[in-house]
């Protein structure tokens, strides 16, 4: 869908374009609910079941059968969506791979399988089971907000968090580089001080140190006088002027989407068809329910008196959605 590659938010602000969208989401919803989310939300509750009820209670009467069924519907979620996303990466070939929610979608479940494959043959938990078990968990979760784009009052918010983490990107760089200044510095003055007296043990210590500090957590034991002038200087420019400065880069941030609101619905719609397109497209249109080769334009009847032909509508959409 050549409207999904399209960066010119105001596009989806027109309203030919948003009856368009209406009209394939119209046919496409219905797919997206039955078809991923209510399968994920299976797999998402059976996985908490078991890797938070059944998972460590060994000794439970019904810990085997308990184990074997939810195992079982793990494995087959987890190849029926696997089976979902091989069908995705068919359709659109190498722009497949330059997705990162495609990347989000595949890292649990391999992670699943393969801890449900080690629940079966092994006899105790191991601690990589449970660092594994860790990572499947949360990328589980995360992948909630993928589902969230596709509901019209959560799509908006979805949106300000990923235009958030993108603007915050500049802001990280920096606070990064003040971040390992002044925990280089910290080291390096624990290090003046006697082997008994030193307060970081180790640079990562001072990483986590420095970055704890930025949290508003920390310790002044064993401080000397170029400690102390190293914690108040970190305290104004990382304590109170970066963190200061994200504020207000999440406050521009939310402003500006604030404004295109409606228009960041319709193209979170368009982004959610053209990325399941590959399963549901063959579904939709070759059904004979609908048909991709359907191009309508939707009059304006609130009180526009200019006219347009067919030929400068064309060309005007082909503009903007090439921009």
């Amino acid at each position: 869908m050549a409207l999904s590659q399209s960066n010119e938010i105001t596009l989806f602000g027109h309203e030919s374009i948003q009856k368009i969208i209406n009209y394939h989401w119209k046919n496409v919803n219905i797919y997206i609910y039955t078809l991923f989310i209510v399968p994920y939300m299976i797999q998402l509750s059976a996985f908490f079941i078991w890797s938070n009820v059944i998972l460590g209670n060994e000794s439970s009467p019904i810990y085997l059968y308990a184990n074997l069924f939810l195992v079982g519907i793990l494995l087959v979620f987890s190849c029926y969506f696997i089976i979902l996303e091989l069908a995705q990466w068919k359709s659109k070939g190498f722009e497949y791979l330059k997705d990162p929610w495609n990347y989000l979608d595949w890292t649990p479940l391999v992670l699943i399988v393969v801890n449900c494959v080690r629940s079966l043959t092994e006899e105790t938990y191991t601690s990589a089971f449970w660092r594994t078990q860790a990572f499947a968990a949360i990328l589980m979760w995360f992948k909630f907000f993928y589902f969230l784009r596709s509901l019209d009052s959560t799509s908006y918010l979805v949106r300000i968090i990923t235009n958030v983490a993108y603007d915050m990107i500049q802001f990280m760089v920096i606070f990064g580089m003040t971040v390992v200044g002044y925990a280089d510095a910290f080291y390096s003055a624990s290090n003046a001080l006697p082997v008994e007296e030193r307060f970081i043990g180790s640079y990562v210590d001072s990483l986590l140190y420095t970055y704890l500090l930025t949290l508003g957590e920390f310790g002044t034991d064993n401080f000397d006088a170029l400690s102390w002038f190293l914690f108040i200087s970190a305290t104004i420019i990382n304590l109170i002027i970066m963190l200061n400065l994200l504020i207000a880069v999440i406050s521009e941030t939310f402003a500006n989407a604030g404004e295109t609101k409606e228009e960041a619905k319709f193209k979170e719609r368009v982004a959610v068809m053209a990325d399941l397109l590959g399963v549901i497209g063959p579904i939709v249109y070759e059904s004979g329910k609908s048909s991709d080769m359907l191009l309508f334009f939707a009059e304006n009847a609130r009180g526009s008196t200019k006219e347009f032909s067919i030929e400068e509508q064309v060309d005007d959409l082909n503009q903007k959605i090439d921009s």
